[in-house]
C-alpha cells in the first residue's frame, strides 16, 4: 500500500484542465495541416494586396480573430480557472490517497471512499499529473509531485494496466504516410484554386 497526503494548489488545476482539454483536441498531424492551411490562406491575401488587387485593411480580420483567440486561450481561460478553483473551496482542501491492489481510496475532512481500479473508465498522464476517468467529464487529479519516488508512481501505472484500464490523451508526432499525402493533395490543390482565382480578378 502506498499513501500520499498533500492537497492541490491553483497549478495543479490548471495542470489538470489542460490535460483534460487535450484528450478532446485535434490529433497533431491535423493541427499541422490546420496551421498550414491558414498560413496559406493568409499569404494569399498578402501576395494579393502586393499587388493591389485588395485593400490593406483585409489583412486585419484574421489578425483580429488570433488577438482573440491569444486573448481567450492565455488571457480569459486562466483567469476563470483561478475564480472556479477560489469559489471551490473543497479544491484547496487537504486531502489523503492510499494505492492498493484493491484500488484508491481517498480521504478529505468530509469523508472517504473507496474506488476499485475497474470502476476507472480511463486514465491519462501528464508531464506533471496523472487523471483517473470515472466518466468522460468526471475524473481525479493525482499531482506527480506528491510521488516522494517513481516507483510509487510506477505502482499506480502497474495496477491500471492489471485491470486493462485503457490510457488515453497520448499525443505523437508521427504522421502516417497515407495521411501525409491526403494532406500533401489538399494542400496542393487548395494552392491550385487560389491561383486560378488570382489570375481570374481583372486588372
Amino acid at each position: 500500500m502506498i499513501q500520499i497526503k498533500g492537497q492541490y494548489n491553483l497549478d495543479d488545476f490548471k495542470k489538470a484542465q489542460q490535460l483534460h482539454a487535450r484528450q478532446a483536441a485535434a490529433s497533431y498531424g491535423t493541427r499541422v495541416f490546420l496551421v498550414a492551411i491558414a498560413l496559406l490562406f493568409y499569404g494569399s491575401l498578402i501576395a494579393l494586396v502586393l499587388l493591389g488587387r485588395l485593400q490593406w485593411p483585409y489583412l486585419l480580420a484574421p489578425l483580429a480573430l488570433l488577438l482573440v483567440f491569444v486573448l481567450y486561450q492565455y488571457v480569459y481561460k486562466p483567469f476563470m480557472l483561478g475564480q472556479t478553483f477560489k469559489k471551490h473551496k473543497d479544491l484547496s482542501a487537504p486531502f489523503e490517497m492510499e494505492l492498493s491492489e484493491e484500488g484508491l481510496r481517498v480521504s478529505n475532512p468530509k469523508g472517504s471512499a473507496m474506488i476499485p481500479w475497474n470502476n476507472f473508465l480511463k486514465w491519462a498522464e501528464g508531464k506533471d499529473m496523472v487523471l483517473l476517468y470515472r466518466s468522460y467529464i468526471m475524473f481525479q487529479m493525482v499531482p506527480k509531485r506528491l510521488f516522494p519516488r517513481e516507483s510509487d508512481l510506477q505502482f499506480l501505472r502497474e495496477q491500471l494496466a492489471r485491470k486493462n484500464i485503457p490510457e488515453t490523451g497520448k499525443t505523437t508526432k508521427r504522421i502516417s504516410r497515407n495521411r501525409l499525402l491526403v494532406y500533401i493533395f489538399l494542400f496542393t490543390a487548395i494552392l491550385a484554386m487560389i491561383y486560378v482565382n488570382i489570375r481570374s480578378i481583372p486588372k
